[in-house]
């Protein structure tokens, strides 16, 4: 698979989670991040090409609503055969100016992930 990220992956240094804006429901845990998109590890799978409208709780002090919203597409969708979870990328699609921001001041408190098991 080729690699098109144009940001540097970083990863949470806590336990943050999107939820799905319609209904609640937790859809995935942050593992890493970049400003073009998000890998999620999730109990459930999601076909690639789902849309999905996200909302991410944050620290305090990344906005006054300590939250990020978002509108993403899943990319792509693989089974972790160890821990049996899914791994899940996806790429942001539509992101307020607002959200924006607080997306990169998160990011720019986050360090940059090394690794290459990741691969979003």
């Amino acid at each position: 698979m080729e690699d098109r990220r144009q940001h540097d992956r970083k990863q949470p240094d806590e336990s943050l989670f999107v939820c799905d804006v319609r209904t609640g429901a937790v859809i995935g845990q942050v593992a890493n991040m970049t400003e073009q998109g998000v890998m999620l590890l999730a109990d459930k799978p999601v076909r690639p090409d789902t849309r999905i409208a996200g909302r991410m709780l944050l620290p305090n002090g990344i906005n006054p609503a300590n939250t990020l919203g978002f509108e993403a597409e899943c990319k792509w969708c693989v089974r972790d055969q160890n821990s049996g979870s899914y791994q899940m990328g996806c790429q942001f699609h539509a992101i307020s100016a607002e959200d924006h921001l607080s997306l990169r001041k998160l990011l720019a408190t986050w360090p940059e992930l090394h690794s290459e098991i990741a691969r979003f």
